[in-house]
């Protein structure tokens, strides 16, 4: 794969956690055919009140500009039920951030919390 880049994803679900988190894996298999995930861990929620999440994380290397990867994880995110309502209702059916593509970070904050902390030595 020529001018590929090594990517970092968090991944998180507040709503069927473990099955919505298992089929965002499967479908993130079929986009990325290389990526190695993390174990899945039990975590608070932070800033909201709602069921506790299960998180993981991802690595992987990819072709994809930036756009068209958060284009086509955001498509993951509606397969998983992810309605643009539901951050007003404390629900997350399914939430995959960026934290690195290449050698650009992205979502700062997500950096220091514990759980990204805990399962970034995994990767």
């Amino acid at each position: 794969m020529s001018n590929s880049v090594k990517i970092i994803l968090s991944i998180g679900s507040n709503v069927n956690q473990m099955e919505n988190v298992l089929y965002a894996k499967s479908l993130l298999k079929c986009l990325l055919d290389n990526i190695h995930f993390t174990e899945m861990i039990w975590t608070e929620p932070i800033g909201i009140v709602s069921d506790k999440y299960v998180n993981c994380m991802a690595e992987a290397m990819t072709a994809m500009h930036l756009d068209k990867l958060q284009f086509e994880l955001k498509k993951i995110e509606q397969l998983c039920g992810r309605q643009p309502e539901d951050k007003e209702r404390g629900t997350v059916h399914m939430d995959i951030d960026i934290l690195k593509y290449g050698d650009k970070r992205l979502h700062l904050k997500d950096w220091e919390r514990p759980y990204v902390k805990q399962l970034m030595v995994l990767l």
